[in-house]
């Protein structure tokens, strides 16, 4: 019974958006108060992001999102996202996707990646702004994941997710994965960072192991941080 009734609500959303939509198009205004809390908390989001007033359409996606209804959490998720990169607020941005995705993969489509690769550029204002997150080399290994396969984004998207992961062990102060820390705020994202991001042709081209190929695969680090992901996984 639920799983019809969330598929009657979300069939039922379509429909008053598409609505509104032609009506925001052409000029039209509509009168929203008859209907119901979530298409009034969208339909105010769409609203505000298309007035510009990106903090107001944040607000109400923020509001759309904490129903937990899937139709209307995609909408939000994409509205907020798009509204911060507008802010230019890279650096929650980039937690904001971080947090989406480790959530629930399935939601990359509707984030603003394609958009955000292009800004994310090394030594530009954003990415001074997040270099010392973890979130960016994960933000840019999911681009690598998801976006166009084009040869030679990908090779930049490498190098760039290479650049990511020495900009955040130095801005932590540390050499080497293996001296990150886990706690109760970081452990879905290092777990990530280690799974994902910390692999041979990254590791050995920073200049940390001396030992070149064999001591990435073969030495204490590698093990360590293998240690660290299985204490740490649920």
């Amino acid at each position: 019974m639920k799983k019809i009734l969330d598929e009657n609500l979300e069939e039922y959303g379509k429909k008053i958006s598409l609505s509104y939509h032609t009506n925001l198009n052409e000029g039209k205004v509509i009168e929203i108060d008859h209907l119901s809390p979530q298409n009034q908390y969208y339909l105010y989001s769409l609203n505000s992001f298309k007035n510009e007033s990106y903090q107001d359409a944040i607000k109400y996606a923020e509001e759309l999102k904490n129903l937990n209804m899937p139709f209307f959490t995609r909408k939000a998720i994409s509205i907020i996202s798009y509204s911060l990169l507008k802010l230019e607020k890279y650096d929650i941005l980039c937690e904001f996707i971080v947090k989406v995705y480790l959530n629930d993969k399935n939601q990359f489509s509707f984030l603003p990646l394609e958009e955000l690769v292009k800004i994310l550029v090394p030594n530009s204002k954003a990415w001074k702004i997040c270099e010392a997150l973890i979130d960016l080399s994960i933000v840019l290994d999911i681009c690598l994941k998801h976006l166009s396969k084009d040869i030679n984004l990908n090779k930049l998207l490498t190098i760039h997710r290479r650049y990511a992961y020495e900009d955040y062990l130095r801005n932590k102060s540390k050499e080497r994965p293996s001296e990150l820390v886990f706690n109760s705020e970081n452990k879905d994202k290092l777990i990530y960072f280690f799974t994902n991001i910390c692999q041979e042709n990254i590791m050995d081209l920073t200049g940390a192991f001396e030992g070149g190929s064999n001591e990435v695969i073969d030495g204490a680090t590698k093990q360590s941080v293998n240690q660290s992901i299985t204490e740490n996984r649920d």
